[in-house]
């Protein structure tokens, strides 16, 4: 058998690999590393394939295709051009490398977006069950020239665009309204409460939520706590003690101190342990003891609640709101903070108002327009804001005013007095131009009418008909 193998290495370039009870032949890989006989050039080419026979060309084999078209072998899984086991946290984020788009980028979330580029536009691509989705850029490159639309950049970001005299998408001005982080970004703040460490994440409107403090340990450090213990017949007392580390973990109980010699209380005895609690200590709580027929004290009981608590917790922030605009349809914001002695801090300035009515009660606006010939007058319409503000409905266009120019094709005569007195009638005419502007006089036509001999007039009148 083992003979066979060998003479399989040779025919048929695979490297025969020894253990300590067989032999493993592996295809396409020879003993010097290389593919076909003895590692040589010629017998690789032979081969067909050569050395991609082997580990392809020389790629590790944690490597694959950055686009995850490349196979893993087992349960791995191809991502940013690494195999890499879903099931691991290599970045520490708290997200499993199945579930997480760039398991070495702790930035990265399992609802991270980051901005791409399309055949035409910017977009945005979603990280979905650890794969970034397809790029949400709009694939219509195709536009008509002055058409304008709005594309998402960025964080959450918007990027007007206007279609160019080339027929192509371009931007208009830079991406507006973009967020400070991406959706599902993880950010550490440092150290808070009790060892703890503060940590934020990034909404989905790509703003960051409230810090959260987490992995406190159970005590500050160098604090101290002491436990008695009643000892002795009656009512003696011994105690121990513990003291909080660096790593705000309690160390081990000392040793029992010993018994005090003087009784430690009466019996049926109780004992109030008073303590400072709610906001910035404003509260008091208490624990009770009772001391035994032994004169000695009993376990601690329960806290009771925190009372009389005053002010605010610091840090706290409070909203208040209130109706405002035009029939109070909007709502305005203004905003307080609880300051570190827990006391209130002064309001802020109210708000923008939003939502609010489209009008005020009675307001009467009025629109106009051109009219008459060549557009040279003006007529208008109002309309009326309504109880609810809302406007009511335009009225009717009103009457053209102003008019200055003439209609084109129009005529217009001038006559005047001709012959003797004069008694009789000439007129002349002109005609309004396609620009509504009136062209020249034309010539005066001929005398008609009453005509009399200049002997038979008096004043402008002619005396008679015989006079003629």
């Amino acid at each position: 058998m083992r003979a066979w193998l060998l003479l399989a290495s040779i025919l048929f370039g695979c490297q025969v690999i020894s253990g300590v009870n067989d032999l493993t032949v592996v295809p396409g890989v020879s003993s010097s590393g290389g593919s076909g006989q003895a590692g040589s050039p010629s017998a690789g080419a032979a081969s067909g394939k050569g050395g991609e026979d082997g580990l392809a060309g020389g790629k590790n084999a944690d490597e694959c295709g950055a686009d995850g078209s490349d196979t893993c072998p087992g349960d791995l899984r191809c991502q940013s051009g690494k195999c890499i086991d879903p099931a691991n946290d290599a970045d520490d984020d708290g997200i499993l490398a199945g579930s997480d788009c760039d398991d070495a980028d702790p930035a990265v979330g399992i609802s991270a977006q980051r901005e791409c580029e399309g055949a035409c536009s910017k977009g945005v691509e979603q990280c979905v069950m650890g794969a970034w989705a397809e790029c949400d850029a709009p694939k219509d490159c195709s536009c008509t020239v002055g058409e304008e639309r709005d594309v998402k950049c960025g964080n959450c970001g918007t990027q007007a665009q206007r279609c160019s005299g080339t027929g192509s998408w371009d931007d208009v001005g830079a991406c507006e309204g973009a967020g400070v982080c991406s959706p599902g970004q993880k950010e550490d703040r440092g150290v808070c409460g009790q060892c703890g460490t503060s940590s934020a994440t990034c909404l989905e409107t790509c703003e960051w939520d409230e810090e959260v403090c987490g992995g406190e340990g159970e005590c500050a450090p160098d604090a101290s706590e002491t436990e008695p213990q009643g000892c002795g017949t009656c009512g003696q007392e011994r105690s121990r003690s513990r003291s909080c580390g660096q790593t705000c973990g309690w160390g081990a109980w000392s040793a029992w101190g010993q018994c005090s010699a003087t009784p430690g209380c009466t019996a049926n005895e109780t004992q109030t342990d008073p303590q400072a609690c709610g906001n910035c200590g404003s509260g008091m709580k208490t624990r009770d003891r009772q001391c035994g027929m032994d004169c000695s004290w009993g376990a601690w009981g329960a806290w009771g609640g925190c009372s009389g608590e005053m002010g605010c917790a610091a840090g706290t922030a409070q909203t208040g709101n209130q109706a405002c605009g035009n029939c109070s349809q909007g709502m305005q914001a203004r905003a307080r903070t609880c300051n570190a002695s827990c006391a209130w801090g002064g309001w802020g300035a109210w708000g923008g108002c939003s939502g609010s009515g489209a009008c005020a009660v009675g307001t009467v606006e009025t629109s106009s327009q051109s009219c008459g010939a060549c557009a040279s007058g003006t007529q208008s319409r109002s309309r009326t804001c309504s109880g609810t503000c809302g406007w009511g409905a335009w009225s009717d266009w009103g009457t053209c005013t102003g008019v200055t120019k003439c209609g084109p094709g129009t005529e217009e005569a001038s006559s005047m007095g001709c012959g003797n007195c004069p008694a009789g009638t000439k007129e002349r005419t002109r005609s309004c131009s396609a620009a509504c502007e009136w062209g020249s006089w034309g010539t005066w036509g001929a005398c008609s009418g009453s005509q009399c001999a200049q002997n038979c007039c008096e004043g402008t009148t002619c005396q008679s008909p015989s006079c003629n």
